[in-house]
């Protein structure tokens, strides 16, 4: 079980906490950069950690940033083995939330959502490969894959709600997840979400642990 600690309230203590998210097999940590917080997701491999992927953050010039921006986010104990991290933010005149769950098994699962009344948002979330290539192998599947062909981390996306999984591509040597519109334009605002999974290249045996 992982222990549950948050951000502090003020912006001093936020550039210095960095927030810690593990499974069996991978480990996420979001340090707070600039004016939001970013993320990057290792391989835990015989005690030592290899960061394999980290998310592109955008700026505040940005309209429809890179990756959702996070400017607020706690961890929570879910259950009695499994945390997550809750998030918002806002760029522009949108407002984004993300949550991160640790899953048995091994994986991460992230929600993303973005409140918009624009009539052609563009949401993403987007990365680069620290260790190995990234390789997009079918519409709903990408591989962080070694220099010897191995299959280091999996990237799935599903559905999310009425949302279709988001779109996967490779732009240049960037990996985007692009959600689908799935919502009729409504100048009131309407909520866009799109999900996806980071699964370790191999299966993971853990099993539930007891609670009591």
């Amino acid at each position: 079980m992982t222990s549950v600690t948050s951000d502090s309230s003020s912006a001093s203590s936020r550039e210095q906490a960095t927030i810690h998210l593990e499974t069996s097999a991978l480990a996420l940590a979001m340090p707070w950069h600039v004016d939001r917080y970013s993320h990057a997701i290792s391989l835990r491999q015989d005690g030592e950690r290899s960061v394999a992927l980290a998310s592109v953050e955008g700026t505040s010039a940005d309209v429809w940033p890179s990756s959702a921006p996070v400017q607020s986010a706690r961890k929570e104990l879910i259950s009695c083995d499994e945390s997550a991290i809750l998030t918002v933010g806002m760029s522009g005149q949108s407002h984004w939330s993300m949550s991160i769950e640790e899953k048995l098994g091994g994986s991460l699962v992230f929600d993303v959502a973005c409140r918009t009344s624009a009539k052609e948002p563009l949401l993403t979330s987007t990365y680069r490969s620290e260790l190995g290539r990234l390789v997009v192998v079918s519409p709903t599947e990408a591989h962080l894959v070694s220099t010897t062909g191995e299959v280091l981390l999996r990237l799935e996306t599903t559905s999310a709600g009425i949302a279709p999984p988001p779109a996967l591509a490779m732009v240049g040597d960037l990996l985007t997840i692009t959600a689908a519109i799935s919502l009729p334009e409504n100048p009131r605002g309407r909520t866009l979400r799109w999900k996806y999974a980071i699964f370790p290249g191999k299966n993971d045996e853990n099993k539930a642990t007891d609670c009591n």
